[in-house]
């Protein structure tokens, strides 16, 4: 969606129509997402587990560094991103 400044009295009935738009849809899919993750019952399972080891700090929860990097480095069409850490918080390893 393209940054703009513009008051809302200066703007058109389509323009706004238009704007309004662009923001439900986006929030649509963000809560679209949020529900395939929430009915998707392996990997809520994956997240609630992540969750109790990051409590209980269990030390093998968690990949090293070597392993992290191994995986990232697979991984070189996303190298830069966030994806790969993402891809890991879930439990994708």
């Amino acid at each position: 969606m393209k940054t703009s400044t513009k008051k809302v009295s200066d703007m058109t009935v389509d323009e706004l129509k238009s704007v309004i738009h662009e923001v439900i849809t986006e929030d649509m899919d963000a809560w679209r997402e949020t529900f395939e993750i929430m009915a998707d019952k392996k990997l809520m399972k994956q997240i609630n587990q992540a969750d109790l080891d990051w409590v209980s700090r269990t030390k093998d929860s968690y990949p090293d560094f070597t392993t992290l990097r191994r995986y990232s480095n697979d991984l070189l069409p996303y190298r830069g991103t966030a994806k790969p850490l993402q891809m890991m918080a879930v439990g994708s390893y």
